[in-house]
Parts: C-alpha cells; sequence; structure tokens
C-alpha cells in the first residue's frame, strides 16, 4: 500500500514539473536575441530560396521582423530596469524599430541609464537624429550625465 501511494505521488510530481516545463518562460536579454536572429535567419533563407517573383514580399517580411521584437525588448528592459542587460535591449530597440517603440524606449534610458558607460556611443549614433525623443535624450545626457565622454557625445 505505501508503495502504491509513493508511485501515485512521484507520478503527481513529475506531472507538475512537466506543467511547469510547459508553461512560457520569461524572456531575457539572450532569449530575446537568440530568438530575434533565429527568425531573421529564416526570413534571409526564405529570401534566398524565393523564385524572383516572390522576392519582394520575402523582403518585405525581412524588414518587419525587428518590429515583431521591438515591444518585447522594450517590455523586458522595462521589467527589468535594475539588470545590466536592460540597458541593452533599449539600444537594441533604438537601433532596430524606428517607430513608437523606439520613442517609449529614449526616456526609459534617460530614467534608469543616464550613467551606464556605454551611452556614450548611444549619444555618438543619436546625434545625427532629427527625432524629439533623441534630442531629449542627449539634452539630459547634457545636463545629467557624471560620464564627460557622454556629456562631449551629446554636445
Amino acid at each position: 500500500m505505501a508503495l502504491m501511494a509513493l508511485v501515485a505521488l512521484v507520478a503527481t510530481v513529475r506531472a507538475d514539473d512537466e506543467k511547469k516545463t510547459d508553461s512560457p518562460k520569461p524572456d531575457t536579454y539572450g532569449s530575446l536575441t537568440a530568438e530575434f536572429s533565429t527568425v531573421q535567419r529564416a526570413a534571409v533563407t526564405a529570401y534566398r530560396a524565393a523564385k524572383e517573383e516572390d522576392r519582394q514580399a520575402r523582403l518585405a517580411e525581412y524588414r518587419k521582423v525587428p518590429a515583431k521584437f521591438a515591444g518585447r525588448f522594450l517590455k523586458f528592459a522595462e521589467a527589468n530596469a535594475d539588470d545590466p542587460t536592460a540597458y541593452d535591449a533599449l539600444v537594441w530597440v533604438i537601433s532596430n524599430d524606428q517607430g513608437k517603440f523606439a520613442s517609449k524606449a529614449l526616456p526609459v534610458i534617460v530614467a534608469n541609464h543616464i550613467d551606464n558607460p556605454k551611452i556614450a556611443q548611444l549619444c555618438q549614433r543619436l546625434s545625427r537624429s532629427s527625432t524629439p525623443a533623441a534630442k531629449k535624450l542627449l539634452q539630459a545626457v547634457i545636463e545629467s550625465s557624471k560620464d564627460v565622454d557622454a556629456k562631449g557625445q551629446a554636445t
């Protein structure tokens, strides 16, 4: 009897463990970049394999790939502001999305990552941007950052 109860308990624990592994895992910067790379490679493969008349459609699909991930990268960064990779996720959004997600990422950088040592590189890239969000970030770096290089790039 005790053996039967033990077998039933083990089966229940295994079933619970299987249910836990079936639930989606939260995104991490690493998992997002890996998934993005996989989807992007698949789009390139589809483009290369497409007949000439289908290539424009495949190219259009390839160009849509970053937009499909931008919201997830932003959500990760907002939910994990203290994680060092949150900054990298925000820069990914700014680099790969020209729409609403990029304009939402810039204020998050100002609020949480103004003194990140990597921000000078971002300021250099954004110095050519004419978007209001980029200008606000550059102004915030000039006014608030402790990094002299970042201030110089923002100027």
